[in-house]
């Protein structure tokens, strides 16, 4: 089922556009998954819902199916282009931590990396796109914020819904930012929950190339790989 919302042109001239009006209450793990429909789709869970969700780009419609334990689903880490740091949002603490990242997989000198303030709401799900750009959701921050290897502030996306969860790129030329947010607490907002996409100018990185997560869990049903 599909219900379409308008879209909503931002400061800087760019089209965002919510592609599912729906009301996930808490959206998590946002995953493209390129062979799936005939032009792909993108997975995510509703992890108070208990529901998994799959947005088919061609047919611009949702497909969902029950899931029996969804509070395991966890917020996957995102990995810089090159594969030498990871990075991991402590969200109560409003901290993201980058790591150096081995071939082997060994996490080590670990540091603080970004720090939100109050004003910002706090880090959630994140992903990196081919150009080494940290992009992160702002959950209580109703925005998506870019990051450069070093830290600093590139640009800012503003959401109409506070509660912004997660973000991953898609789309058969992963140029499409798909944004989920949470509806849990925020029955005033109209939008709260819905899922958003926007074209940010750079391209994400290849599926399973950008965080350790997949959905092993649910394969082979679900699989990405």
């Amino acid at each position: 089922m599909s219900r379409m919302a308008r879209s909503v042109t931002l400061l800087d001239g760019s089209m965002l556009e919510c592609v599912w009006q729906g009301r996930a209450q808490w959206a998590k793990g946002p995953q493209w998954c390129p062979q799936r429909g005939d032009t792909g789709q993108l997975l995510f869970v509703d992890v108070l819902g208990a529901r998994l969700h799959a947005f088919d780009v061609a047919l611009a419609e949702i497909q969902s199916w029950p899931l029996d334990e969804p509070n395991g689903w966890q917020t996957p880490p995102a990995i810089s282009p090159d594969g030498g740091t990871l990075y991991h949002s402590d969200t109560a603490a409003g901290i993201i931590h980058a790591y150096d990242l081995a071939p082997d997989g060994e996490c080590s000198n670990k540091r603080e990396h970004i720090r939100f303030r109050p004003t910002q709401g706090y880090p959630d799900g994140m992903t990196c796109d081919a150009e080494g750009g940290l992009w992160v959701a702002h959950f209580d921050g109703g925005r998506v914020s870019r990051f450069l290897p070093d830290g600093s502030l590139d640009e800012t996306l503003t959401l109409p819904a506070s509660r912004v969860t997660s973000c991953t790129f898609g789309g058969p030329e992963l140029d499409q930012l798909y944004i989920t947010t949470a509806s849990h607490e925020r029955d005033r907002e109209e939008l709260a929950g819905a899922l958003f996409r926007i074209v940010p100018g750079v391209k994400g990185l290849p599926p399973h190339a950008n965080g350790a997560a997949s959905l092993p869990h649910l394969a082979p049903r679900f699989s990405c790989a």
